[in-house]
């Protein structure tokens, strides 16, 4: 797994501390990149509470709050009414907030971005009481010396990288670090802020679906149809609402929004892929032999035209699997999931891997897959058709 050098930096630095407070280099040379890397992790989610606490002051729509802890495990639950994700991607975080109404998005925006900074300068002046007492005579333990030490550079540091301006391409659009996202506010060059409320509903209703609750979701999901723009973005938005829909076992609302998407897109290639590709799972979700065969002959299309996407040769694989062709099925579902980052993708593609090997009539390999989905996402909305399915195929053995 590749480090940044941020973190990298980190580590040499809090060493070099470690060397001029401890003066050895036994057992506890080794702690100095420990206390960095875990100050690192703590500091990242307590800049993106940051960010959460000013939104939630706001008014705003709190979604979820993330973190890369860069090891292979993934953990997501609830706290302080936050939902919390750890994630095994690269070293970062992002908080998914968005505002309820136009009015003020501007000023509220540069004060949302503004929190994440300031909360790790709070790290940093904690770090700094820790040190003098605050005028007090203060006998702390070297290693304790140490951790303070290296709370207070790793603050610094992320205060200076999340104020280095910089944007990432990510699959929502551009995203903005803090210092762009201060001066696009300043500047009134966030963007359409109805967009912003929309995104907040779509990716609350994708929260709710995680959690459970198939109402609440339902509900978000014809607010966000409600809110659907009548030209540009109609079709993505559709698309969304569909995904939702699927999620949530509303199959029949689901395959008319996409088949709707589809039909209003005809020049953008990328797009129509995507809900082509869109509409194909949602067919193989329904899962009867003529769904089946028009969502591969979707699938084929898409995968065709992109095909180094993770989430394409998954659908691909899974129509193959479903279909008959279980081995070319397999193989592309098994490339799928090294290609998708998120355990929930990659248990939705053992799932696939379960249906088609109970259709074949491979029992102890599809309970297999199916013990392998519920590991990764036991919230994986496909497990109970996958139940279902390895009950027949035992009923029929």
């Amino acid at each position: 797994m590749k480090f940044p050098p941020f973190l990298l930096g980190l580590m040499l630095a809090s060493t070099l501390i470690e060397l001029s407070i401890l003066k050895s280099t036994g057992f506890w040379f080794l702690l100095a990149p420990l206390f960095a890397y875990g100050w690192c992790i703590v500091s990242v989610l307590f800049h993106e509470a940051g960010h959460g606490a000013m939104a939630q002051c706001l008014g705003w729509r709190v979604v979820r709050l993330e973190a890369g802890s860069m090891i292979p495990l993934g953990t997501r639950g609830k706290f302080l009414g936050w939902r919390w994700r750890l994630t095994p991607y690269d070293f970062g975080g992002f908080a998914y907030v968005f505002p309820k109404s136009i009015r003020g998005y501007r000023w509220q925006s540069f004060l949302v971005v503004l929190a994440g900074p300031l909360a790790n300068l709070g790290l940093v002046w904690a770090g700094l009481v820790g040190l003098t007492g605050l005028g007090f005579a203060l006998d702390m333990a070297p290693p304790a010396q140490l951790a303070a030490c290296v709370l207070i550079l790793t603050n610094l540091l992320l205060v200076l990288s999340s104020l280095r301006p910089t944007s990432i391409d990510m699959a929502g659009g551009p995203q903005f670090n803090d210092a762009a996202g201060m001066w696009l506010a300043l500047t009134n060059r966030l963007g359409r802020p109805e967009l912003a409320v929309l995104h907040g509903v779509g990716f609350e209703a994708e929260a709710r679906t995680e959690d459970g609750d198939s109402a609440a979701a339902a509900s978000l999901a014809n607010q966000l149809l409600d809110m659907a723009p009548n030209s540009e973005g109609r079709a993505e938005t559709l698309d969304w609402a569909a995904t939702i829909m699927t999620r949530i076992g509303a199959i029949e609302r689901a395959l008319q929004l996409a088949r709707e998407a589809l039909d209003i897109t005809t020049d953008d290639e990328p797009t129509v892929s995507r809900l082509a590709n869109g509409l194909a799972y949602t067919l193989l979700v329904r899962g009867t032999d003529p769904d089946v065969a028009e969502a591969l002959g979707l699938a084929r299309k898409a995968c065709h035209r992109f095909p180094n996407s993770a989430a394409y040769t998954g659908t691909l694989g899974a129509a193959l699997a479903l279909s008959g062709h279980l081995t070319s099925g397999l193989e592309l579902l098994d490339q799928s999931s090294a290609g998708a980052p998120r355990p929930q993708e990659r248990a939705e593609n053992e799932c696939w891997k379960a249906l088609g090997y109970a259709k074949a009539g491979r029992l102890p390999e599809a309970t297999a897959c199916a013990a392998n989905a519920e590991r990764l996402d036991p919230g994986c909305f496909l497990l109970p058709q996958v139940r279902a399915s390895l009950r027949k195929c035992a009923s029929g053995l």
